[in-house]
């Protein structure tokens, strides 16, 4: 029983990576489709997609994928003018 648990978190894992290959969700991001937002361990919820961007990457002079940045509408607290703090997720009730 616990290896297929085991093999089933690893095609669970697997179907992740396969989705966030940006040639595979690119047909996909529309302006205002309604995506999750995470990063890292801040969990932003639901957005709305605005604008998506193509970037070329000059890490290196090799042939690299390109960069997508996605400008993205989401309910958030308001930067600190005190400390310069970036924005953070807010709960809807506050």
């Amino acid at each position: 029983m616990y290896l297929l648990h085991e093999r089933a978190k690893d095609h669970q894992r697997k179907i992740k990576d396969f989705s966030r290959i940006p040639k595979n969700i690119l047909p996909y991001m529309n302006i205002g489709r309604i995506v999750h937002m995470k990063e890292g361990e801040h969990d932003w919820g639901l957005g709305v997609s605005i604008n998506f961007h193509k970037k070329d990457n000059k890490k290196s002079k090799e042939e690299i994928e390109p960069i997508y940045l996605f400008d993205v509408m989401v309910y958030c607290k308001p930067r600190d003018p005190n400390t310069g703090a970036p924005p953070r997720p807010a709960k809807l009730d506050e």
